[in-house]
């Protein structure tokens, strides 16, 4: 009886450290392309004046601010992203109702934080900000720590790698990865050929070309809806480069009047609105 009790009470701790009640949304894409500085485009990054990989030596609440806080000590085992000292401090919010990070003490986590208003490094859970403990998320852990590896060391290799269609399922973390996330190409150490990043619905949201680790000619960036906008929208933006460095840029802002149902397209050419015109269809490649 005192074993089946137990069981239960253990269920139902790890259910609370990953519920989701909290207002995240799942990312784009589910790998640190944008944190990295590899994107140009219409990918959103996650805060990350730091990445780091490291152990969480301790967590401590902290009621000393009006709302309760978690101080998470970490050992750094490596910097991907910035610098700083062997051990951090790193503040979030208390439980995972609050988009608080959550991870067992003593084990590996891949962190990013960026810091607040008052100066203090912090973080939230991962389908915030992209921090992930290796005990609750293995999988996911394993992926971006390769990626980062990868882009570091510029290894050579094919590279394909897939993400989930949403990262909640059924109140867990969504292991099935079974949609694609990016492909590219490192000969001799460079970045060469086609870069394809995907969302989770496996739509391309940007392409474009590499030769000898540089951007070359035209990329394409697509996103879906804007939220600033009092229509729905999409967006195209078209970016030319020569040897690496941004020659040119052209956006497409498609809106829709849905009481007339036509549909418009903007045009802004190096950042510049340029003028606008009637269109069925946004497909400007």
């Amino acid at each position: 009886m005192n074993f089946k009790i137990y069981i239960i009470i253990f269920i139902f701790v790890f259910s609370l450290e990953n519920s989701y009640s909290c207002s995240c949304n799942d990312s784009t894409v589910d790998l640190p392309i944008a944190e990295m500085g590899l994107s140009d485009g219409t990918l959103k990054a996650t805060p990350s004046e730091i990445i780091f990989d490291g152990v969480l030596l301790r967590a401590e609440k902290d009621t000393s601010a009006a709302k309760t806080r978690l101080n998470l000590f970490f050992y750094i085992k490596k910097y991907y992203k910035g610098k700083g000292k062997d051990t951090l401090l790193i503040r979030t919010n208390y439980g995972s109702d609050a988009c608080g990070f959550m991870a067992p003490p003593g084990t590996d986590c891949l962190i990013f934080s960026a810091k607040n208003k008052a100066g203090q490094f912090t973080t939230w859970r991962s389908d915030c900000c992209k921090s992930i403990s290796k005990a609750l998320e293995n999988k996911r852990y394993l992926k971006y720590i390769n990626f980062l590896e990868v882009i570091e060391h510029k290894t050579d290799g094919d590279y394909f790698y897939e993400q989930s269609k949403t990262y909640w399922k059924r109140g867990m973390t969504n292991a099935d990865e079974n949609v694609p996330a990016l492909r590219f190409k490192i000969i001799n150490g460079q970045m060469e050929g086609d870069w394809e990043v995907y969302n989770r619905k496996g739509d391309i949201v940007e392409k474009g070309q590499y030769e000898r680790g540089e951007k070359v000619k035209t990329w394409f960036y697509y996103s879906g809806y804007i939220n600033d906008l009092a229509q729905p929208a999409s967006v195209v933006k078209k970016i030319k480069y020569k040897k690496g460095k941004l020659k040119r840029t052209k956006t497409y802002i498609k809106t829709i009047d849905l009481e007339k149902n036509i549909y418009f397209v903007e045009i802004y050419k190096n950042g510049k609105y340029r003028r606008k015109k009637r269109a069925r269809s946004i497909d400007v490649s």
